[in-house]
């Protein structure tokens, strides 16, 4: 049962944070972006089935204060429609609604919410990227123990559309890590990008962990991630970085 828990026991994304070879899936990376010690989130129900709430999560025993917390609401041609910024105190194991979206008239059927929280040092803790529709989920009445079947879905089809990116990287070989720098020059949103190591014979090198990835930039984002090994093994002769996804260019 606890191998179930963790491994591909179904075709779904129930109970798939890596498979058969141990290569991280998406469902990885997003638990592992849900257990940020400091974490902000968006609630799409809100506190009261709203346009939601911003929560920001502390699970640290220490209080955290003088955080910067800013929202970006984004038409799907990334207008932005709304944008707030405000300071932030989170009490130790606390869980806080910091701000309830309005309702924000002329937003595109999909749309995106960009939310960042930094320190006083202006150093990133925690950033959430999501999209949604004005046509949102609706589930039915009856629920199993483990899921709420979807009666209606949000109408992301739009994203279908988004315009190919190609998104550059620097890369560093180290003696135990990979580092990649991305870079998004496009004026597009690249979305959902996926990064690799490869061997000299196209191989992906496995199992290897990435800080984050399957991760979104927008035009003008940089973001550098990196990839170590188990016991700190040495990445393979004649490493490569791979760079592709659901609307890259790869390369």
């Amino acid at each position: 049962m606890i191998d179930w828990m963790f491994n591909q026991g179904w075709f779904s994304l129930h109970w798939q944070l890596f498979d058969w070879f141990l290569r991280p899936g998406t469902a990885y990376f997003a638990t592992k972006k849900a257990d940020e010690i400091v974490h902000i989130a968006w609630d799409y129900g809100g506190l009261n089935g709203g346009p939601g709430t911003v929560y920001v999560i502390n699970d640290d025993y220490t209080t955290h204060s003088d955080m910067t917390a800013t929202v970006d609401v984004l038409n799907f041609n990334l207008t932005n429609m709304y944008h707030h910024t405000f300071t932030v105190t989170a009490d130790p194991a606390s869980s806080n609604g910091v701000v309830t979206l309005p309702t924000i008239s002329g937003l595109t059927t999909t749309y995106f919410i960009n939310l960042n929280l930094s320190d006083s040092s202006n150093n990133v803790l925690s950033r959430n990227f999501y999209w949604y529709s004005t046509t949102a989920d609706k589930t039915k009445k009856s629920c199993k123990w483990y899921y709420c079947a979807t009666s209606t879905y949000a109408n992301m089809t739009s994203l279908q559309t988004l315009p190919m990116v190609t998104v550059s990287h620097t890369d560093t070989i180290g003696t135990n890590s990979v580092t990649t720098t991305l870079t998004n020059s496009s004026t597009n949103l690249a979305f959902m990008i996926r990064v690799r190591v490869l061997d000299n014979a196209g191989n992906e090198t496995l199992p290897v962990w990435w800080s984050e990835n399957y991760i979104t930039l927008l035009p003008g984002d940089t973001r550098t991630l990196t990839a170590t090994y188990i016991n700190d093994a040495a990445p393979p002769i004649s490493a490569t970085v791979h760079v592709d996804g659901y609307n890259i260019n790869p390369n």
